[in-house]
């Protein structure tokens, strides 16, 4: 006795052959499906009533807010905020009451904005609208007041060059190196 190697009716098996084939057509078709991108650009160079402004982006959030480094050639540092709707704002820190270089570093999805102002290694800070939070770390008895922010997510977790991750209630972990990219 034999078996049969299709079923007894061609039609079933070919049907179940044609929605085998459609269904399998489907799904890479919609494999296919690429993810699109819009990209904005911005003058990172200008001319200003004193001189030539030069713009130094360094972090953005999830609604497309540039912060970053503005450099005039009158010397002063000035942290920047470039909206998503093409307006530019502009920020000196006034620490001890006089303007200082204000460096920008990120800003989060909450609108905090991290930076250093006096100098590259001077005061690390947070910036929520208005209000300048001077920031330190707290290691057992010795309070920090020099490192460098570099990053701040959505829950204010700020986390510095060095690897050191700062909370509101600043404690504080380190963090192996492997863990950055």
């Amino acid at each position: 006795m034999s078996i049969p190697r299709f079923p007894s009716h061609p039609s079933i098996f070919c049907r179940g052959l044609v929605l085998s084939v459609l269904l399998a057509m489907a799904s890479v078709a919609q494999a296919q499906k690429q993810a699109s991108c819009t990209f904005t650009t911005f003058a990172l160079q200008s001319q200003t009533a004193t001189g030539t402004r030069m713009l130094f982006p360094t972090g953005v959030n999830d609604y497309a807010t540039v912060v970053g480094v503005a450099e005039n050639s009158n010397g002063l540092s000035r942290g920047f905020t470039r909206w998503s709707n093409g307006g530019l704002s502009f920020y000196t820190a006034k620490p001890a009451g006089s303007a200082v270089d204000t460096f920008f570093i990120d800003r989060n999805d909450n609108g905090v904005t991290i930076g250093v102002a006096g100098s590259v290694a001077g005061t690390p800070f947070s910036l929520l609208g208005s209000t300048f939070t001077p920031l330190t770390v707290t290691i057992g008895t010795i309070t920090h007041s020099t490192f460098s922010p570099t990053r701040i997510n959505k829950w204010g977790t700020i986390v510095d060059i060095l690897g050191m991750v700062l909370t509101d209630d600043e404690s504080f972990a380190v963090l192996p190196m492997s863990l950055f990219p």
